[in-house]
């Protein structure tokens, strides 16, 4: 007899009080503890197959780097002794071509540029995305056969065009472990192929520069007004400009009449660029802004003292309280306390609406009729720049995007607005907006009647010299 439950009540041994049968628990017990057991079985042997699955493809990792890196060296001797009698570039529109892992490069010019204690040659290039893994190869005059180094990128613009694809502008640099300058420059990617590129290195004369300030500028404008020209031109020499170098890739016939007789006289040189015509019409001429701009800037590094960064008709630095540019950059040079002058001066940029002109004489001139303008602008990719080029590696539109190392030289000197701005001239659509309500908020700027009667003489006498 067993005792059970708090009453004190006898119960029999063989009696089943909660009716269960335990012969049939007991069997699903089992079963269900040895499907438990299977399942813990094969997961066992699924971890002792991953582990061996992991172990495995890190013996195989390692065997593919071990063959990368002596396929690397194979490739890399291979290529050394590419002859370069055997070379022929594939040029499109005067832009020499690679095609490489489904990727597209361009490649325009080639520079060679000391840093310090280093060379290296500069290779400006547009294109899908920038690549990775390519190698430069350097022939120098006294061999037919390259020093093969590695290619290092660096950005410059990155625009989108039709169908979300990303061109990019950058460019390659190639160190230089020669004391020797090369000729040539090939760019290839990393397999023994026969490079499709062969660019000759441009050096630039290391000399004390044979000019103060010049402009490096890139027109997108095919058709801009002659009266405009004049005026824009006018203005810069009055201002001190000794030189402008002018990027284009099509002119009006009226545009070519007024810049050919400025280049007669020594005050521009015209620098024709092709593009590539690849993504669309304005895609390539936006693609090209700055990489012709980066191209003007190496070739001027020892011909111009400063540089000022432009890109159309419309717009200039105006000195607000100096005659020319060169009292202005001494003025900033003495306030700020700089010991020796800046790498880069950045001016603030202020649009003068072109909706009803504020004066209505002299009819030629858009500077001396639209007096009211906007805030100045306190973002900085609307600022222009005047930069000095020795000391700015890159750049990027309006200003120096990447500065050659230095520590003693200030990077940039931010010009305040009371001393000079630049001034934006912009077309407003009469259709959109009513001129009097736009030129309610604007500020009235007589800063350039300080200019007016120099101007107006010069820009008279060249109007009466074209018969415009």
């Amino acid at each position: 007899m067993s005792i059970g439950g708090s009453s004190g009540i006898l119960i029999e041994d063989n009696e089943n009080i909660c009716e269960i049968d335990f012969s049939t628990l007991y069997k699903k017990a089992s079963k269900k503890l040895t499907r438990l057991a299977k399942k813990a079985r094969k997961r066992l042997q699924k971890w002792r197959g991953t582990t061996a699955f992991v172990i495995s493809w890190i013996l195989i990792y390692i065997i593919i780097q071990t063959c990368k890196l002596l396929s690397a060296t194979d490739y890399l001797v291979c290529l050394a002794k590419i002859n370069r009698t055997l070379i022929h570039p594939r040029n499109i529109h005067n832009w020499q071509s690679i095609h490489e892992r489904r990727r597209d490069v361009l490649l325009y010019s080639a520079h060679y540029r000391p840093l310090g204690d280093t060379q290296a040659v500069h290779v400006l290039a547009v294109g899908t995305g920038i690549p990775t893994g390519f190698v430069c190869m350097l022939w120098y005059p006294d061999s037919f056969f390259p020093v093969i180094v590695k290619a290092n990128t660096l950005n410059h613009d990155v625009d989108e065009v039709r169908r979300g694809k990303i061109i990019e502008q950058f460019f390659f640099t190639c160190a230089c472990n020669s004391t020797q300058v090369p000729v040539y420059v090939s760019l290839t990617g990393p397999r023994c192929t026969m490079p499709t590129t062969f660019l000759h290195v441009q050096i630039p004369q290391k000399t004390t520069p044979q000019k103060e300030f010049g402009i490096c500028m890139s027109s997108t404008s095919s058709n801009v007004h002659p009266l405009r020209i004049i005026e824009w031109m006018e203005a810069h020499q009055m201002f001190g400009v000794d030189e402008i170098t002018l990027y284009y890739h099509s002119l009006s016939n009226n545009m070519s009449r007024i810049l050919n007789q400025y280049q007669k006289e020594g005050f521009v040189r015209l620098q024709y660029m092709s593009v590539p015509r690849r993504y669309g019409i304005w895609s390539d001429f936006k693609i090209i802004s700055s990489l012709s701009l980066n191209d003007c800037m190496w070739k001027n590094m020892y011909r111009y003292r400063y540089i000022f960064i432009l890109l159309n008709f419309d717009e200039i630095i105006i000195p607000r309280i100096h005659r020319n540019y060169s009292e202005l950059i001494d003025y900033v040079d003495r306030t700020e306390g700089l010991l020796m002058p800046a790498a880069s001066y950045t001016f603030q940029n202020t649009i003068f609406n072109l909706c009803s002109a504020d004066v209505k004489d002299p009819a030629f001139s858009n500077f001396l009729r639209f007096l009211k303008r906007e805030p100045p602008s306190e973002e900085m990719r609307d600022f222009r720049s005047l930069i000095n080029p020795r000391y700015c590696l890159s750049l990027f539109m309006h200003y120096c995007h990447c500065f050659v190392s230095s520590e003693a030289m200030p990077w940039t000197v931010k010009v305040r607005q009371h001393i000079a701005l630049t001034h934006h001239y912009h077309t407003v659509p009469k259709s959109r907006v009513s001129c009097d309500n736009l030129k309610k908020n604007l500020s009235l700027d007589k800063t350039v009647d300080r200019f007016r009667r120099s101007l107006s003489k010069r820009c008279e006498s060249k109007i009466a010299q074209h018969k415009l």
